[in-house]
């Protein structure tokens, strides 16, 4: 306490029993919602409480268990405090009051150090700084808030502070109010399965969609940060869509277009070099080998997708033969056909390209009934890849320790139906250490599952591709699998 703090008697003598606020004791109903507030200079007998309780406290509160606080003894000379919003109950053993605390010290009166609640409020500028937010000499000097400290941070990292949440129009680069918005909102939910005439269930093709959006150049003012790639890594880029052996031949890569079968990729780099991003797609059919021509197929999409965004696109594309699934690689600048900034809508690129691109194949190959999709994946149950069964399986365990393929099980009509397979690719996974069956029916799926199936089909594309180029080059017979050895060690004969 401060040596300032005068000490007074209160007793049963005078105008009686005062509480701090120095009203008589004889009032107590009255004082049910005044904020009392005591000290005390040392530890008392036990007191009595208005409710008739005892207990050994400096002093005793009669208020609700929530709000009434009470102080024990801790030291002889220390000295003890309280506050409840409640009327407080005199017995003759309480000797000292304060007589008078000042208000702006009740915040110190809390009788625990750590019993505090942090209530955190606007952040203040730091005050007027001369030139503060004024550009000096071609640089832009400190902003005179917090808030235009943060946006200026984001701009030099290359971001922009109009697509913080919350904020600003939503101009980002993957906003929901970009281009293609509309179309991906009816094309999101879009369910595969429909019923013919006959009532025949039967499914649209699946084409996977893979996208990246490649920074190239910051925002004019911004620094030039990591995650912008630079002309050397975009020229590597193309040199490897035209690498040898990734057509159906073995040749070299061949750039198209909208127009031509024949084009300089090159020329189209240098007519980019200035944007602020490119869009790269990998678009890939799950029976793009029955596809009479993958060229045709890319510009029917890149229409459907000009269509959608309302504007001209700038692009070239490259088909590739040399994995198992052939695939089409799509680069499209970042501009639209007046020179502004291309924006589109994340949702579109995540579903609408998908959903666009399965119409045009189903079109040209027609819808798959039931039989065809169980045929196809009945090719997966050996595969060395990363399948649908196993997207399947995963699936099912997701929210639970186990999948669960039990004939009383209920499931989804697709499981059900081909439960079989799924069993059939357990085992499969079982035995390559990817999956154990913990009981009958019941199996639990390896959390390296996925990672190693990918990396086992990646090297499967790779070999594929090795035997391809040897058969074209007439090294098949005399270079077959038996002299094959790990790097750096020598054929051992037999």
């Amino acid at each position: 306490m401060n040596e300032g703090t005068r000490f007074g008697t209160v007793d049963d003598r005078g105008p009686g029993p005062q509480d701090k606020a120095g009203c008589p004791a004889a009032v107590a109903a009255l004082l049910r919602d005044c904020l009392h507030i005591v000290f005390c200079a040392a530890r008392f007998d036990p007191l009595r409480c208005g409710c008739g309780a005892h207990a050994g406290l400096s002093f005793v509160f009669n208020a609700r268990r929530d709000v009434a606080r009470d102080v024990r003894r801790t030291e002889d000379r220390r000295a003890y405090a309280g506050a409840s919003l409640s009327t407080l109950f005199y017995d003759a053993y309480i000797l000292s009051l304060v007589a008078h605390v000042p208000t702006t010290n009740r915040r110190l009166m809390a009788h625990d150090e750590d019993d505090f609640r942090i209530r955190p409020g606007k952040i203040r500028d730091r005050g007027g700084r001369l030139g503060a937010g004024r550009r000096i000499g071609g640089v832009c000097g400190r902003p005179a808030s917090f808030i235009g400290e943060v946006h200026q941070a984001i701009r030099r990292a290359g971001g922009n502070p109009s697509r913080l949440a919350g904020t600003g129009r939503g101009s980002g680069r993957f906003n929901a109010r970009g281009r293609g918005a509309a179309a991906a909102r009816t094309l999101k939910d879009r369910s595969a399965w429909s019923r013919d005439g006959s009532s025949a269930r039967t499914r649209s093709r699946r084409v996977a969609v893979k996208a990246r959006v490649v920074k190239l150049n910051p925002r004019r003012g911004a620094v030039r940060g990591r995650q912008f790639v630079s002309a050397k890594a975009v020229d590597a880029h193309l040199r490897y869509l035209e690498r040898d052996g990734v057509t159906r031949d073995g040749e070299k890569g061949q750039v198209y277009s909208a127009e031509r079968d024949v084009e300089d990729g090159r020329a189209f780099l240098d007519r980019g070099h200035e944007d602020r991003h490119q869009f790269r797609f990998i678009v890939s059919a799950e029976d793009g080998v029955e596809l009479a021509d993958p060229r045709e197929t890319t510009r029917d999409l890149m229409k459907q997708m000009e269509a959608d965004l309302g504007t001209k696109l700038d692009w070239i594309a490259v088909d590739h033969h040399n994995t198992g699934h052939p695939h089409t690689h799509v680069l499209v600048r970042g501009i639209t056909e007046d020179g502004k900034t291309l924006n589109i809508a994340g949702d579109y690129i995540a579903y609408g390209i998908r959903e666009r691109a399965s119409e045009i194949v189903t079109l040209e190959l027609g819808r798959q009934t039931e039989q065809e999709v169980t045929r196809g994946l009945e090719r997966e149950v050996d595969a060395d890849r990363f399948t649908r069964l196993d997207r399947m399986l995963i699936a099912e365990q997701r929210g639970q320790e186990f999948t669960d393929l039990r004939p009383d099980k209920d499931m989804l009509a697709t499981f059900r139906q081909n439960r079989a397979l799924l069993i059939e690719r357990a085992r499969k996974l079982e035995r390559m250490g990817l999956a154990t069956e913990i009981e009958t029916g019941r199996w639990m799926v390896s959390s390296r599952a996925e990672p190693t199936l990918r990396e086992l089909g990646e090297r499967g594309d790779i070999i594929k591709t090795m035997h391809r180029a040897l058969e074209d080059h007439g090294l098949a017979e005399e270079r077959g699998p038996g002299q094959y050895v790990m790097h750096r060690r020598t054929i051992t004969e037999p």
